[in-house]
């Protein structure tokens, strides 16, 4: 997925796992706070002090029961309680407003001015018995000093909620950045030191798309870099190979040249003439081989035209002639072919011109070094999906090595990269063989028979 996805998804992780905690901190920190603080006994406890507090408070000021506004003070100060005080079976005084000047309202409560009943009865209802400079008055307590720890709760476990939203999150970028600097190393070791460093790609997403192109790039320049070293260790061979070819015609030429410059009978100049014709011949034939060469070396596929044709016609025009002419030529040509070799209907997809090209060079390596005393072989075989066309020929003993640079084999072996399976030539022993591999395609009527299978 992207990096846009991914980052979605880390952000609603997050979320989801700040929401979860939040409500574990929450239902802890409220049951801690249930069973250890808020429950009945502490606040028992609580409610006394608060109306021991207030009973002394009274008591230092000789309050009397008019002197609300101080009582509201002595509350307020308090933040997190409700006074309320009752007298003769009325509420005179509540904290949860501002005291009223007007009569106070009617609390459904006996009037008892007997102190002992009193009291008896501020137990018997949870109520509470303040004696002021004037009387005596009943007063309920609430307190609710737990809300505070609630907040301090709340504030906990959103501050829980926030970490563990933020730590996915910041996992995340943390991991998408170590990445990101991971490639950027890789790139920078590639770069400077090592060209062979594998960029590894890890993941399915935009770090890793880019991190599989930045591969592919590097693998494109490896390619790019033995493909440059192979044409110029190719160039340099064919240099010092052509510049022994060429010197040698050469320097017959100039001698002939040198030669002609006495005064020498005109059979003589003749013969001279004709042999300066033969070398300038050889030499232009060497010069064209070198510009096919040249050409095919710098051929990137664009030129080549393929297309399907018939595999068992194809083989037939390209080998029988050659055959034939090889065999009037006084060389004994055995041709070795398996039986049931292509099927009725298959085909080749090639590029005919340049596969001849091919096929024509190879017979002429036979005119010019096979042995006639010893067969000339062509075996045709399959293997796999591909027709293999093996020629094996012993070298002639006295072959002068008109191309021994192999510079027709070279440009061979650049044509067959675009169009066929492989291209092999080699010298044993003083045998000679080469290797053509073409794909071959089923039939139409199999292929559809195998699509359906599948």
């Amino acid at each position: 997925m992207s990096l846009y996805v991914g980052m979605l998804v880390a952000t609603l992780a997050g979320i989801l796992a700040g929401v979860v905690l939040y409500v574990i901190a929450k239902l802890v920190s409220y049951h801690l706070i249930d069973v250890n603080y808020a429950d009945a006994a502490n606040r028992e406890k609580r409610a006394d002090s608060y109306i021991a507090g207030l009973q002394s408070f009274v008591s230092q000021g000789e309050l009397s029961y008019k002197d609300t506004d101080a009582v509201y003070e002595w509350v307020e100060a308090k933040r997190y309680l409700y006074l309320s005080l009752y007298k003769d079976g009325q509420l005179y005084f509540s904290s949860d407003r501002p005291p009223q000047a007007e009569e106070p309202e009617i609390f459904e409560l006996p009037s008892l001015a007997d102190r002992e009943a009193l009291v008896a009865y501020a137990e018997a209802h949870g109520l509470y018995v303040i004696e002021f400079s004037d009387g005596l008055m009943l007063a309920s307590v609430f307190e609710f000093t737990e809300m505070l720890y609630y907040d301090v709760g709340n504030a906990i476990s959103l501050i829980i909620a926030m970490l563990a939203m933020s730590t996915v999150i910041v996992g995340y970028l943390r991991a998408i950045i170590a990445r990101i600097k991971r490639l950027g190393s890789d790139v920078a070791v590639v770069t400077y030191s090592d060209t062979a460093h594998e960029i590894v790609t890890e993941g399915y997403d935009d770090i890793a798309k880019l991190s599989h192109e930045v591969e592919l790039m590097r693998q494109n320049l490896l390619e790019n870099i033995r493909k440059e070293r192979m044409a110029r260790d190719a160039n340099t061979d064919l240099i010092t190979s052509m510049s022994h070819d060429i010197r040698t015609p050469l320097t017959v030429i100039l001698g002939y040249l040198d030669m002609m410059k006495n005064d020498l009978p005109p059979e003589q100049r003749a013969l001279y003439v004709e042999s300066c014709e033969n070398t300038a011949l050889r030499l232009k034939e060497l010069s064209d081989d070198m510009f096919k060469y040249f050409l095919a070396f710098g051929n990137t596929g664009e030129e080549i035209s393929l297309e399907e044709y018939d595999a068992q016609t194809l083989i037939e025009q390209l080998l029988t002639e050659h055959l034939v002419l090889l065999s009037e030529s006084g060389y004994e040509v055995e041709v070795d072919e398996a039986e049931d070799l292509l099927e009725e209907g298959a085909t080749i997809v090639t590029d005919p011109p340049n596969l001849m090209r091919i096929i024509d060079n190879i017979f002429s390596n036979f005119y010019k070094y096979a042995d006639k005393t010893a067969p000339v072989v062509l075996k045709l075989s399959k293997l796999g999906d591909m027709l293999v066309l093996k020629f094996t020929n012993r070298i002639r003993t006295d072959s002068s090595g008109v191309e021994s640079n192999k510079i027709g084999l070279k440009t061979c072996e650049r044509l067959a990269e675009f169009f066929t399976e492989g291209f092999e030539y080699k010298s044993e022993d003083g045998v000679y063989s080469t290797r053509l591999a073409l794909k071959i395609n089923p039939p139409k009527a199999n292929k559809v028979i195998v699509e359906e299978e599948k």
